[in-house]
């Protein structure tokens, strides 16, 4: 995967944050996504606020779901292993430093 490529020529890394899509945009992209998820390879902690594409009604429905992920999260909804997502806005601690999400869409 690209991120492993990037981490050993430009890291090491201690989290990837993700703005925009994260989720494929097809169907074709799907099977791969999934079982790279599934699988539980991501290799460092990754947090993303794109919550559209094919595959993110399947994953955000069932981490919205999970009794951990109950109310505001301070460090994001976890999806699955080092995979989290900054559903909504507000502030959040990553990695000790304070940070403020603000997420809005412009017309």
């Amino acid at each position: 995967m690209w991120l492993l490529q990037v981490s050993k020529s430009a890291g090491p890394f201690d989290a990837l944050l993700c703005v925009g899509q994260f989720f494929p945009d097809s169907p074709e992209q799907l099977e791969e996504f999934t079982a790279y998820i599934e699988g539980g390879s991501l290799p460092l902690p990754t947090y993303f606020v794109g919550d559209y594409g094919v595959a993110a009604p399947k994953f955000l429905l069932q981490a919205s779901k999970d009794s951990a992920n109950r109310g505001f999260m301070m460090d994001g909804f976890k999806v699955c292993h080092n995979l989290y997502w900054l559903k909504g806005g507000g502030k959040f601690l990553l990695f000790g430093t304070d940070l403020f999400l603000l997420l809005f869409e412009f017309d």
